[in-house]
């Protein structure tokens, strides 16, 4: 075989760069991928400073819900009893200031090690977002141009930002979306759906001897138009509900236009009544998808909700 294929040797620039760290054990090497799940105890032993994070999609697909979790229970690292080191910025001494996490105290983090600031917002839900606006220095490389304080609320920006878009999803409850990304039996979060039909069928074993694992394989109600038929259930049994309430009562419409993420128009209907009982409602009834936010496109949109 050699006399057709010479052995290729190996790359001097590699050589010498495995050289350079042996005999330099300080250079920092390129942190891995975590290729396996971490176990109990690392999960349980996550970096509490920011600068000794790795970014979320370094950790395995299938625990990276779980760590955002222990992430958003455990809270902004936030050392309040901790001497803030001056560093001298032109010709004054700036340094972090304490107030600081009472103004940002939901997502405002600082690194001891590094004497910076980060976001943990967005650090544990904008790790697919390129570097833009200046943001990414508050989720890997930090901040810490103490003189510069306007840069606090231009990295908030405005409704629509990636960080208020981070943090709308990182204080909801579930934060997730209705479908799992991973819906195998061996990831930690199959999606709300599948974790609602588990959690029935742990608890009723009546409806758990005939779901899921124990139901046939073309019976199981795990498709995914299956399950947009049983949300689909759910919405016209909410909707019957809330019309029996209002009966032949009057009712306010409250209508509201914005965009989604693809930038479409959709409106929200909102029914506002008064229930049997004297108490004011506001029910949400539906998301309509109108071409413009005209007058009449929304009074046609209205009228063929209703209908």
């Amino acid at each position: 075989m050699e006399r057709y294929f010479k052995r290729k040797e190996p790359s001097s620039s590699n050589t010498d760069e495995e050289s350079l760290r042996r005999n330099n054990p300080n250079i920092e090497r390129p942190r891995s991928t975590f290729s396996t799940p971490i176990t109990v105890d690392d999960m349980n032993n996550l970096p509490w400073d920011p600068s000794e994070r790795p970014r979320i999609l370094k950790y395995n697909p299938n625990q990276r819900d779980k760590i955002r979790r222990r992430y958003w229970i455990r809270g902004p690292c936030q050392p309040h009893g901790h001497t803030f080191p001056q560093t001298m910025i032109g010709n004054r001494a700036r340094r972090f200031v304490l107030t600081w996490f009472d103004k940002y105290s939901n997502w405002l983090e600082y690194s001891v090690k590094a004497d910076k600031a980060f976001c943990l917002c967005c650090y544990l839900f904008r790790d697919d977002v390129n570097n833009r606006g200046g943001n990414e220095a508050f989720v890997t490389q930090g901040f810490n141009s103490w003189n510069k304080t306007e840069r606090f609320n231009e990295h908030i920006g405005d409704i629509n930002s990636f960080h208020n878009i981070a943090l709308k999803k990182f204080l909801l409850n579930g934060a997730l979306p209705f479908r799992g990304h991973d819906e195998s039996e061996s990831s930690f979060f199959r999606g709300h759906y599948l974790e609602l039909m588990k959690l029935i069928a742990s608890q009723n074993e009546l409806f758990g001897d005939f779901t899921l694992k124990n139901a046939p394989g073309n019976d199981m109600l795990v498709a995914p138009s299956i399950q947009k038929a049983m949300c689909q259930s759910y919405e016209k049994e909410v909707l019957k509900i809330i019309f029996d309430e209002i009966g032949d009562g009057v009712f306010s419409l409250l209508v509201d236009e914005s965009s989604d993420v693809s930038k479409k128009e959709k409106m929200a209907i909102v029914l506002r009544y008064v229930d049997r009982y004297g108490f004011v409602k506001e029910s949400f009834v539906g998301l309509v998808h109108v071409t413009d936010t005209s007058s009449s496109s929304l009074k046609s949109a209205i009228d063929k909700f209703f209908s």
